[in-house]
């Protein structure tokens, strides 16, 4: 009897770097996350600018308006500069943490920026706005829909 051993693959994929998920650059990606998540934003300040002059607190319209923004945001970064990379049940607890996460940043650094630092509401979201941006990309690209770590988290 003669074992042999299967044949070689010749071609071998390379690994994604740990930075980048899917197979779209780097650019591609975060140039649609930042159009998905402007539009999600847009969104947010509508709410939040609908509220307050309804007249709602600052922190309670800001948060209000980042609730109806995720949900948006959600389904923009999933099936946009994320897309291929997980799936829903693996990826929504990952994404829920993630907006818990900025949301809490979002109404403490609004709160400190307008009532300590003094800042006008309109360029203390904005700064609000760009930090959890910045936090979001990294954390969306890392866990939120990278299918091993989504995966971890959801089980």
């Amino acid at each position: 009897m003669k074992f042999s051993l299967p044949p070689k693959q010749t071609t071998q994929q390379a690994p994604r770097p740990a930075h980048q998920t899917g197979s779209k650059p780097l650019i591609t990606q975060l140039t649609q996350f930042l159009m998905a998540g402007g539009l999600a934003t847009c969104l947010h300040w509508s709410v939040m600018g609908l509220l307050v002059w309804m007249g709602f607190q600052p922190v309670i319209a800001t948060t209000a308006g980042a609730l109806a923004g995720s949900f948006l945001n959600y389904l923009l970064q999933f099936y946009g500069p994320f897309k291929g990379n997980g799936t829903h049940g693996a990826a929504i607890p990952a994404y829920v943490l993630t907006v818990i996460l900025g949301w809490c940043i979002n109404a403490g650094l609004l709160h400190s920026l307008i009532h300590f630092a003094h800042i006008g509401l309109g360029l203390a979201q904005l700064c609000t706005t760009a930090t959890v941006a910045a936090m979001n990309f990294t954390l969306y690209q890392r866990m939120v829909f990278h299918e091993r770590t989504s995966r971890k988290l959801a089980s």
